[in-house]
């Protein structure tokens, strides 16, 4: 027996260094080729993905030009999540036959997953060439050319897809966000509907959804859409500060805290630093609004504490100082605050129309009234001549600034 097994191993040493030209030694080659890869097939099968590439490396070194057996090894080495030799076992394929469709198609996805949109756009526009009804090669190419920015080509491929499935709901919201950044909001709007029929728990359609119906002025319907999103995910903690954002703009600011110290609750759990620091600031700009101003300044100052950089809950910070009758302490954190913007329509967004609605409230506030024309004057010194000042919504999370 292992006289037989060395004879094996050793043809199979000299299969591989004897030349491919030669018509008997190159039907060895094929067949010994065709063994290994058998016996990859059967370790990938088997879980074993490690021995399935050993053997798939042995049957390319007989046969190095099939481009079967390399689709074989990019797609193990894809699937291990090794990228950079996933994309050079496929374009050797590729090299071998210009044409391979399977090839074409995989170096597509990889480039694509890499950020890579206009190459994945041309391999996959040299495979619809061959294959022009494959819709999930279709569905990708409009989303390629999405992230390019290149809206109406995404919008073409997801037409050509949807004639094919009309009921793929990731084709549907697709070809929603498309519509959507085209400016064509009412059809996007419903074809997200649409999308959300079939699917139902695809929560990435569904803030999208809320996005899109707040941005059209109707934060109910975009508050009932992202409590939809709660039932599957209780304890996403972005979510919880959405939803508080949207109670705020419907003045319902108890429900609004609720769900904020919900959301600082889970973001501890989680080290979610991002999403603590975005809570505390708007408990910060909820408590200001519930004429708590001890809260509000408490909750600002942790987020700036977090964050020192975030001036957004600096200015939140002087506002509620300022209506104690703290102005050195206000001026102080104003100061702060100007001192990490970068434009200027900022300190107008954040500080001073929000100063100029406290004293326009308050009829005796000598101190605000001061700070208030400190402040302006800054804005017309730091914004370049002749510019206009920028519009914002007005928008308290600070993950939308």
């Amino acid at each position: 027996m292992r006289v037989q097994r060395w004879g094996a191993s050793l043809w199979a040493m000299l299969l591989e260094v004897m030349p491919e030209g030669l018509p008997l030694v190159s039907k060895y080659r094929s067949r010994m080729a065709a063994v290994y890869r058998q016996l990859g097939v059967q370790e990938y099968a088997a879980g074993s993905k490690s021995m399935a590439v050993v053997y798939f490396k042995k049957a390319l070194r007989l046969t190095s030009r099939d481009p079967g057996l390399r689709c074989d090894l990019g797609q193990i080495y894809y699937q291990t999540e090794d990228l950079e030799e996933a994309e050079r076992q496929f374009r050797k394929a590729l090299k071998y036959d210009p044409s391979h469709l399977r090839a074409l198609k995989a170096l597509g996805i990889i480039l694509q997953q890499q950020q890579k949109h206009a190459e994945a756009v041309y391999f996959y526009l040299r495979y619809l060439e061959q294959n022009a009804h494959d819709v999930e090669v279709l569905i990708n190419v409009g989303a390629a050319f999405y992230n390019q920015g290149n809206y109406e080509q995404a919008l073409r491929y997801c037409g050509r897809a949807q004639k094919l499935a009309p009921n793929n709901p990731i084709l549907l919201e697709n070809r929603a966000r498309s519509l959507y950044a085209l400016g064509k909001i009412d059809q996007a709007i419903a074809t997200m509907h649409r999308s959300l029929e079939l699917s139902p728990s695809n929560s990435g359609a569904q803030r999208f959804l809320s996005q899109m119906l707040e941005a059209n002025g109707k934060p109910e319907e975009a508050l009932s859409n992202y409590k939809a999103i709660l039932e599957h995910e209780p304890d996403n903690a972005t979510i919880h500060l959405e939803v508080a954002h949207l109670l705020e703009i419907l003045k319902r600011y108890n429900e609004a805290i609720e769900h904020c110290l919900h959301s600082l609750e889970i973001s501890g759990r989680q080290s979610s630093t991002r999403s603590m620091q975005s809570a505390y600031w708007l408990l910060g700009w909820l408590y200001y609004r519930t004429h708590d101003l001890e809260r509000s300044i408490e909750y600002s100052q942790k987020a700036v504490m977090v964050n020192p950089k975030l001036f957004p809950a600096r200015f939140n910070l002087a506002l509620a100082l300022v209506l104690q009758g703290r102005a050195n302490e206000a001026l102080a954190e104003y100061e702060k605050g100007i001192a990490e913007l970068s434009q200027a329509s900022d300190l107008k967004y954040y500080a001073i129309d929000d100063l100029a609605e406290a004293v326009a409230e308050h009829s005796n506030m000598p101190e605000g009234l001061e700070i208030l024309d400190m402040l302006r004057n800054r804005y017309e010194s730091m914004r370049p001549e002749g510019s206009q000042p920028r519009i914002l919504r007005r928008r308290r999370n600070p993950q939308k600034v």
